[in-house]
């Protein structure tokens, strides 16, 4: 039985709110709602970070990241200029269905899914 599972979405969109932060927190929240999870508070604050990036050899690359903590989970938003979303989510629940897909559509519009994948985490693999 898995202690869980790792969830990666990757898509392309043409929204201009790529880096805007109150417009990814919402997509966050209301994406964690969809799948039944909770935003963990740590010292009794929400758990999400939020930070502009700019890669030091691309000057015309950057973007935002959000790191998340779920209750006895975790989540990760990479968001790339020019529009590349990458969506990382660690669950104890077994999810990752169309749900996630209509949040996406519902706040993002129509994007072009590029990677879409679950693993079972905690089963023995030989390498």
């Amino acid at each position: 039985m898995p202690f869980g599972y790792s969830c990666i979405l990757e898509f392309r969109t043409t929204s201009e709110k790529i880096n805007d932060h109150e417009f990814l927190l919402a997509w966050v929240r209301d994406l964690v709602k969809s799948i039944g999870m909770e935003i963990h508070d740590v010292d009794g604050k929400p758990g999400i970070l939020v930070d502009t990036w700019a890669a030091r050899d691309m000057p015309t690359t950057y973007g935002t990241s959000i790191v998340g903590f779920l209750t006895s989970s975790s989540f990760s938003v990479h968001t790339a200029v020019p529009g590349y979303v990458m969506l990382d989510v660690f669950s104890c629940r077994d999810f990752f269905g169309p749900e996630i897909l209509e949040v996406i559509r519902r706040h993002w519009g129509d994007v072009s899914v590029v990677r879409w994948s679950k693993t079972p985490r905690g089963q023995v693999i030989r390498i």
